[in-house]
């Protein structure tokens, strides 16, 4: 029965989880290029520990311009267009309608 249930759900929903799981993996890559940064470090990924030190390293760093889908360090792949329209700093409303633009785009 679930494998029938599977089959016959309407589209939308498949759009739903397709725009869902590419916003996941782009943020998902803009982290693994962060990681493989020269100057990563990940003691500063903390949210939670904000100090001197951490700005002080987020200033001098070039971390900010090097993981950007038009520094060629790191290769995007499909998530790119998510980076470079900033769907990871954009408000819920736009991360939703964008990610449901992409999956219909997508489904076909």
């Amino acid at each position: 029965m679930i494998f029938f249930s599977f089959w016959t759900t309407e589209p939308d929903e498949y759009v739903q989880v397709l725009g869902a799981l590419w916003y996941l993996f782009s943020v998902q890559r803009q982290e693994a290029c962060l990681l493989e940064s020269p100057t990563c470090q990940t003691m500063f990924f903390d949210c939670k520990s904000l100090s001197s030190n951490r700005t002080i390293w987020y200033e001098l760093s070039n971390i900010t311009s090097l993981c950007t889908p038009d520094s060629g360090f790191y290769p995007f792949g499909i998530y790119t267009e998510a980076l470079k329209a900033k769907l990871t700093s954009s408000s819920f409303t736009q991360k939703y309608f964008y990610c449901f633009w992409w999956g219909l785009k997508n489904l076909r």
